[in-house]
């Protein structure tokens, strides 16, 4: 499981960081490419990569200001030459994204040689696909805003080939068997297969969140997450600027890990009028002093979950 940031800026491109967007790769889990928000550029961006439009199966937008979707009318027409042809596309986003892309591929009469399947989401909303939960969560931001958590389905553990062997059961197709039923036959005898499994783990809660301010129910959003994607438009400077545009400050990055228990925070939506000489000063003097491993995200930036449950 890995994210690859596509764009890491707030509000407009700089020479630096395009405007907001993500990849989650997910190919050796469920085959699919994911894509988090698509803001102006995101194309030309992902011709950077080792991915194309025709891999991503699935859009996610966390809300409709145009930093996060400006770019997903291009994607969605240059999709049906990137591979895309004949595979469908999902995209999830708030009440208005269908009759915005319907009413966008209309007027510019783009034809697409692909299904596409648009689904308007509502808060505590939540989707089954494959091996992962998606839930959807409220925000406060200035428009409607959402936070996807992306829930990884418990993880079998894996075949104990050497007490199998201990029972005469060599690798072999009832290995599958066993993995999948509580219980297997071998040579007239009835066994538990948790006997011959190690223990399962814990699938991978990751948040990805859209643009929001700090609030109490945040904290029991992020509760049951391992992974938090979130933005931190304010690094440094006045709060109640921030809470005036319906963004996160620095400040409240250290108030949610202070109340959450978390493997790593990966902070992005990053204000243009921090330099790198801003940025590594913050890192040295703030970020570094976060209870938990805490990374400012970076164009083209990617981060491999592994997990250690």
């Amino acid at each position: 499981m890995e994210v690859m940031f596509l764009g890491t800026g707030a509000g407009s491109p700089s020479k630096t960081r395009n405007t907001q967007s993500m990849i989650l790769d997910l190919r050796q889990e469920i085959q699919e490419l994911w894509m988090m928000d698509c803001g102006e550029g995101c194309q030309h961006q992902i011709l950077n990569t080792s991915y194309t439009l025709g891999k991503v199966k699935r859009i996610f937008i966390t809300h409709l200001h145009g930093d996060h979707i400006f770019g997903l009318f291009g994607a969605i027409s240059s999709r049906s030459f990137q591979g895309g042809e004949g595979s469908k596309l999902f995209i999830y986003g708030p009440i208005g994204i269908k009759k915005l892309v319907d009413n966008v591929l209309k007027i510019t009469g783009t034809h697409l040689n692909y299904p596409i399947e648009i689904v308007e989401v509502n808060e505590n909303d939540e989707f089954n696909i494959n091996r992962f939960v998606v839930k959807v969560k409220p925000l406060q931001h200035t428009i409607k805003s959402f936070g996807y958590i992306i829930c990884q389905e418990e993880q079998l553990g894996s075949i104990k080939v050497d007490a199998l062997k201990n029972i005469g059961l060599k690798p072999g197709p009832l290995y599958k068997e066993i993995k999948t039923n509580n219980e297997f036959t071998h040579n007239g005898k009835t066994y538990l297969s948790k006997d011959f499994m190690t223990d399962s783990k814990k699938g991978i809660n990751i948040a990805v969140l859209g643009d929001t301010m700090y609030f109490d129910d945040l904290i029991t959003t992020l509760r049951e997450c391992d992974i938090i994607i979130m933005e931190c438009t304010y690094l440094e400077g006045d709060y109640a600027t921030a809470r005036k545009y319906g963004h996160i400050h620095l400040n409240d990055i250290r108030m949610i890990q202070s109340e959450c228990q978390m493997s790593a925070c990966i902070l992005t939506h990053l204000s243009n009028r921090y330099n790198n000489y801003d940025l590594q000063r913050i890192i040295n003097d703030s970020i570094s002093t976060l209870p938990y491993k805490t990374y400012l995200a970076s164009d083209f930036k990617k981060f491999k979950f592994i997990n250690h449950k």
